[in-house]
């Protein structure tokens, strides 16, 4: 009986659905870039103050020279296609948790006019060496450093040269191929650390075009913690987005609908003996599975799925028809 009732919940909709399932952990995949604002990271941050005037932030972050911008909104609305996976934009992420850093350093009374004090963090961050390059975001997008009202005061500023048009252009496309190759190398060496570090743990089965997959359920947060974590409609793998990328374009199933990208950290494997059960969820069955019916009575169980032997047996010896 043990093992009936182990098969029952492994194909029942509801228990699928609720549960976290098996750990997925797609391996990383870096994003490579080769100059400024090749690639740039957009992202909607929120300040978790909903009466503030700007309660959240547009943050816009360069993948290659690690520049950053930010411009508070009153909303977050945008039409979008996103892999829906916070490691997809990775730069977006790390930023906001330097950002937020920035913005809890103020006091009390700069904090409710926070958006007045953002340009002077942005500048300050911009300014500052990056980790990941070994420069300033600035002199890696302008070839030359921030010139600061400190420099002015203390002497250290730059040294002033004349040059023509052209000599300026000629030292400055140099100073620029060397912030490039700097940015460059140092970049793909951080990269190539995080990789194997990650790929150490990693636990993932890939999918093939046509295999039946449940979606995370993305609004799970908003609505509270007993609202399933998979979103109980199936969708159908239409292809992998690119090769060894674990990110996938999915199709709802029996319906004319928009594709959806998704990273393979948010999509559940569907069983195969639960396609009676998804119908069932579609209105394709006249009695769910799971309710009993006799003589105009309905007894109606926990979960709409098969129904393990044993119990069966109970029923049948009760003379409970289905």
């Amino acid at each position: 009986m043990a093992q009936d009732v182990k098969e029952w919940t492994e194909t029942c909709l509801q228990c699928v659905c609720a549960k976290a399932g098996p750990e997925v952990r797609a391996p990383l995949v870096s994003t490579s870039t080769s100059y400024s604002f090749e690639v740039v990271g957009v992202d909607y941050l929120s300040l978790g103050c909903p009466d503030d005037r700007y309660p959240y932030v547009l943050v816009m972050t360069d993948l290659f020279s690690k520049h950053a911008l930010a411009v508070p909104t009153k909303d977050q609305s945008a039409n979008t296609t996103l892999s829906r996976h916070l490691r997809g934009n990775g730069a977006c992420e790390r930023f906001n948790q330097t950002f937020l850093k920035l913005l809890s350093s103020l006091t009390e009374t700069d904090q409710a006019q926070w958006h007045n004090r953002l340009p002077a963090r942005l500048q300050a961050y911009n300014s500052t060496i990056h980790s990941t390059t070994g420069m300033t975001p600035h002199y890696v997008v302008f070839g030359r450093h921030t010139r600061l009202p400190v420099d002015l005061g203390t002497g250290f500023g730059p040294t002033v040269e004349t040059h023509t048009l052209q000599g300026w252009v000629q030292q400055h496309q140099k100073a620029l191929i060397h912030a490039y190759q700097t940015a460059k190398r140092q970049s793909q060496h951080q990269q190539e650390r995080d990789q194997v570090r990650y790929n150490r743990q990693t636990k993932v089965a890939p999918l093939l075009p046509g295999e039946r997959v449940f979606l995370r359920n993305f609004r799970r947060r908003a609505r509270g913690k007993l609202t399933p974590r998979w979103s109980p409609e199936p969708f159908v793998v239409v292809k992998q987005l690119r090769e060894n990328l674990p990110v996938y374009i999915l199709r709802p199933e029996g319906k004319e609908a928009p594709t959806q990208t998704v990273h393979r950290n948010n999509l559940r494997p569907c069983p195969l003996n639960m396609l009676q059960d998804t119908k069932e969820l579609a209105g394709e069955s006249e009695l769910p599975r799971g309710e009993l019916q006799e003589e105009g009575c309905t007894l109606t169980l926990g979960c709409s799925s098969f129904l393990p032997p044993a119990v069966w047996i109970y029923f049948r010896a009760a003379e409970i028809s289905f």
